[in-house]
Formats: C-alpha cells, sequence, structure tokens
C-alpha cells in the first residue's frame, strides 16, 4: 500500500484498515502524527486518514485543484504536520500538509 498514491473505493472496502473512530476536523489550527491510510473520494478528492499524537483520529480532505496538498507523495505512516482553517463561509477546511523529517 505505501507504494500507491491513494487506494480506490474497493481496495479500500477490501483492506483491512479500521475506519471506525475516525472523524473530520472540528478545529483550526495545526496538529502532528502518522498517515494511516489514503483513499481517493468521489469528488476528485483525496481522503486522508490520520491519527493525532493525542490519539485523536481524524479524516481530511484534498483537491486535486490543491494538487491534493501533497498528500499523494507522502507513505502511508509518515509522521505529518497537517493545519486547519475556516473560510469566509465558516468551513474548516485543510490549509497545509507536510511530511515530518524523523
Amino acid at each position: 500500500m505505501e507504494n500507491k498514491r491513494a487506494l480506490s473505493k474497493n481496495q479500500f472496502m477490501t483492506s483491512k484498515f479500521d475506519s471506525s473512530g475516525y472523524h473530520f476536523m472540528e478545529k483550526e489550527g495545526t496538529f502532528e502524527g502518522v498517515l494511516k491510510c489514503k483513499m481517493w473520494g468521489k469528488s476528485q478528492n483525496l481522503l486522508a486518514f490520520i491519527q493525532l499524537n493525542g490519539g485523536e483520529k481524524i479524516i481530511c480532505s484534498a483537491w486535486q485543484k490543491t494538487n491534493y496538498m501533497g498528500l499523494t507523495d507522502i507513505l502511508v505512516g509518515t509522521k505529518i504536520n497537517v493545519s486547519f482553517e475556516k473560510s469566509s463561509n465558516g468551513r474548516l477546511y485543510l490549509r497545509a500538509a507536510e511530511a515530518l523529517e524523523e
């Protein structure tokens, strides 16, 4: 799986990845965690499953128009920083994602 950009929906459904407990981020800020899984969404988006250092499990969506925030090139298992900001319409969006050096 590490060599794939992301799993298809069918690959995700047959994988052994446990997505229970994951939710979309609800607060602004920058957070550190580990990229646990990636899958392609329905709308040319990439869904990234991240376990934050405090144990919280989040899902974030990255879009083609932002080059998926570089998440396509980050291997599963990598420590990353993700930043979320509210837009003018009040919705929370992923604004940055970067791999951390170990």
